[in-house]
Parts: C-alpha cells; structure tokens; sequence
C-alpha cells in the first residue's frame, strides 16, 4: 500500500521557548520543522513501518534542541520535545502498526 505522503515533524513550542528564555509565545511558523516524506514505504508491513518510526525519530532529534556541554540541566526539556514530536507524527499517520512500535519503544525505552 505505497501513497504520496508526507508529514511535518515540529518542535515543542513551548520547550523552544522556555529553553531559550523567550516570553512570548513562538508562532508556528517560526518553530523548527522537517518534512519526513514515507510515500516510498510499504506501511502494511512491520519493515516500512519500522523504517517510517525511524524517520519520524530522526526527524524529531534533529528539530528539537540539542543539550549543550554544561547545560545537562535541559536534558529533560530536550527529551520531552523529542517524545512530543514524535507522538504527533504518530498521531498524524494514524497507522495502528506505527502506533504499536512507538508504544513499544516508550514502554521499553
């Protein structure tokens, strides 16, 4: 089942802001994004799936911030936007096989 999709990846709002120090709120224009393209992979089968999880993961590490020498302390934010981006990515392909290997990777890390 191959179809002309893709998805944006876009980082926590809120965690780009907070981690920055910035007071108001940032326009979803102006948050971090990436177009993860998955029209190529077969999602009826556990290795496309497997493959789109990986994209979207990748995707999602390369948006939000990354932890800094000597700023260890915003490890947790970093963390939380990755897993939020994620789970939004998820929620958009809305393939219950894509679902399953998320939840799979957040219970058993």
């Amino acid at each position: 089942m191959r179809t002309s999709a893709a998805l944006t990846i876009l980082a926590a709002c809120g965690l780009g802001a907070a981690s920055l120090g910035a007071v108001a709120a940032t326009p979803e224009s102006d948050v971090p994004s990436i177009t993860v393209h998955y029209g190529d992979l077969d999602l009826s089968t556990d290795q496309g799936t497997r493959v789109l999880y990986r994209r979207i993961s990748e995707a999602a590490s390369r948006v939000c911030p990354s932890v800094q020498v000597g700023r260890l302390t915003e490890a947790p934010q970093a963390a939380t936007c990755r897993a939020e981006a994620i789970a939004k990515a998820v929620k958009t392909v809305n393939n219950t096989h894509l679902t399953e290997i998320a939840s799979g990777r957040t219970r058993t890390g």
